[in-house]
């Protein structure tokens, strides 16, 4: 027998398994990183404007986002609900090497919202001036996946 055949005849099933897993997992981050780094040789850009949504078990939709990212580094976040609409304004930046989007939001609007006579203060759901640091992956010209504590969401190019 080989001396590959008798290390691998030493490796139980479980153990096996485990093992490529954690191979499959290097491979893909590995292929990921490959992927940015020529998708940014090509000259890719994250400037525009990408779009996410989330579905509920029934199909209606919790939430969209329209992140718009400009050239010069400002962005500009549009959250939409069935409870309403806020939008955040602030910079962005990217940075192939570690393969994170970098923001910070500067303010958000509307500040309080207004019904049957009486408005109330509407306080942000995002950290007002204190870095997001997002991994990010670039799965193609038009598809991005941005990673939260929730998990990946999916944005697809719009623009």
């Amino acid at each position: 027998m080989s001396r590959t055949g008798q290390l691998l005849s030493t490796i139980t099933p479980p153990r096996a398994a485990a093992a490529l897993v954690r191979l499959a997992a290097a491979t893909a981050a590995f292929l990921a990183a490959m992927l940015a780094q020529a998708a940014v040789a090509q000259g890719f850009s994250l400037a525009g404007q990408w779009s996410h949504s989330q579905q509920y078990s029934n199909g209606a939709t919790a939430y969209v986002i329209v992140l718009t990212l400009y050239p010069n580094g400002q962005l500009r976040e549009y959250l939409t609900t069935n409870m309403g609409a806020t939008t955040y304004v602030g910079q962005w930046r990217f940075d192939p090497q570690d393969g994170r989007l970098e923001m910070i939001y500067d303010d958000y609007s509307p500040k309080q919202m207004c019904g049957a006579g009486v408005c109330y203060p509407t306080p942000p759901t995002l950290r007002i001036g204190a870095p997001y640091s997002i991994p990010i992956q670039i799965l193609g010209p038009n598809q991005i996946e941005l990673a939260d504590a929730s998990g990946p969401m999916l944005y697809i190019r719009q623009r």
